[in-house]
C-alpha cells in the first residue's frame, strides 16, 4: 500500500513495453511532485493476508495468465483499486452474456446463438448432457443468424479462431475442429465502416477508424478524425460508454461494424485493449497515454466509490460490529 504519504500505481503486463513505459516515465515526472509513483509490478508468490504494495494496478496481462488474476482478487480484497476490477472481468469473460447485457442497455448487436461444445473433458459421457437437445438443429440456426455467418468463441479476443461459414457443410467442418473450446453463431455485418474506440475510465471515447480485413495488423489503424460524424459518431460515443458501465471496465475497446448508418457493437469485452504506439498511431498512442495517466492517477489521490467495486472491508466491518 502506501509509502508514507506516496500512493504507489503499480503497472501489470506481459511482453509489451512501448505504453508501460510511457506510463511509467510521464507519471514519475509529472506526477511525483504530488505524491505518486508508477513502476512494474513485483510480484512474489504471496501468503494468504499478506499486504500489496501497491494503491492502484493497471491490469494489462491476467487474462492470459491466471496466477496473475488470483493476485489481483487477493488484492482486490484489501482495497487495492484495479484498472479492470478483476471481480468484474471474471464474471463476464463471456461473450454471449455480454451481448444480452449490451442489449438490455439499448445497444445494438449481431443475432448471436450459443453453440454446444465439440469436446469435453475426460469423464464426461453422453448421459451427462442429457439435458441438452440432440441433434442440433444446424439448419435452423444458420437460418437465423443468416449466411455468411461467424463462428467465435465466446471468451478470448485477438480475432483467434474467428471463422467465416456460408453453409451449413461449412459450419460442421469449423464445428469439428473447435474442440473443447465454447463457440458462438453469430450474424455477419456486411459493413459499410468499421470502428474500434479504446475507452478510458468508462466515458473517455477515442473513435479510431480500423480495418479489420488488412492483412497487416500494423495498417489496421488510421488517423482519420472525420471518419464519423454528426448522430452517427454521437451514438457510437453513447453506446461505447452504456456498455463500458454496465460492465464496469476502466479500460477497454469496443468494436462497431457499422451497416446502413446502424452500428452494430460486435467485440466490447476487451479489458486489455491494444494500446501499442505501432499499431494505434503515435498521435492516437499520445492520447491514450494521456488519458490513462489522468484516471489513474486521479484514482489513486481520490480512490473510487462506484456500484461495481465490491466494499468487502466494509461488509466486514459491519459483521464485527453485530
Amino acid at each position: 500500500m502506501s509509502e508514507g504519504n506516496q500512493k504507489v500505481i503499480g503497472i501489470l503486463c506481459g511482453q509489451e513495453r512501448a505504453f508501460p513505459n510511457s506510463f511509467i516515465t510521464d507519471i514519475n515526472e509529472k506526477y511525483g511532485s504530488q505524491g505518486v509513483r508508477a513502476e512494474y509490478c513485483v510480484i512474489s508468490p504471496p501468503e494468504v493476508g499478506q499486504l500489496c504494495k501497491y494503491d492502484v494496478i493497471v491490469d494489462r496481462i491476467s487474462h492470459e495468465v491466471p496466477y496473475y488474476r488470483t493476485y489481483l482478487k487477493h488484492a482486490a480484497l484489501q482495497g487495492v483499486l484495479i484498472a479492470n476490477n478483476p471481480m468484474s472481468w471474471t464474471s463476464q469473460d463471456d461473450k454471449f452474456f455480454a451481448y444480452r447485457l449490451a442489449n438490455m442497455a439499448g445497444v445494438v448487436t449481431p443475432r448471436t446463438v450459443l453453440l454446444p461444445q465439440k469436446e469435453y473433458m475426460e469423464g464426461v459421457e453422453p448421459k451427462t448432457l442429457h439435458n441438452m437437445t440432440h441433434p442440433v438443429e444446424w439448419e435452423r440456426l444458420l437460418e437465423y443468424v443468416g449466411v455468411p455467418a461467424i463462428v467465435k468463441p465466446n471468451s478470448g479476443g485477438g480475432w483467434k479462431h474467428v471463422y467465416k461459414v456460408e453453409s451449413v457443410r461449412q459450419l460442421l467442418e469449423v464445428f469439428d475442429r473447435t474442440g473443447q473450446m465454447n463457440m458462438i453463431l453469430q450474424e455477419f455485418i456486411d459493413f459499410d465502416k468499421f470502428v474500434r474506440c479504446v475507452c478510458i475510465g468508462r466515458d473517455q471515447i477515442l473513435t479510431l477508424r480500423y480495418d479489420p480485413k488488412h492483412p497487416n495488423f500494423f495498417k489496421r489503424y488510421h488517423v482519420d478524425s472525420d471518419y464519423l460524424q454528426g448522430e452517427l459518431r454521437t451514438r457510437v460515443t453513447r453506446d461505447s460508454i452504456a456498455l463500458n458501465k454496465i460492465l464496469a471496465y476502466d479500460m477497454n475497446s469496443v468494436e462497431f461494424a457499422i451497416k446502413d448508418d446502424i452500428p452494430y457493437a460486435i467485440d466490447f469485452t476487451n479489458p486489455a485493449p491494444d494500446m501499442d504506439r505501432a499499431s494505434v498511431q503515435p498521435a492516437n498512442f499520445e492520447i491514450i497515454v494521456e488519458w490513462m495517466e489522468k484516471f489513474m492517477v486521479k484514482v489513486a489521490l481520490e480512490g473510487r466509490k462506484t456500484a461495481d467495486e465490491l466494499p468487502y472491508e466494509e461488509r466486514l466491518k459491519e459483521l464485527k460490529a453485530k
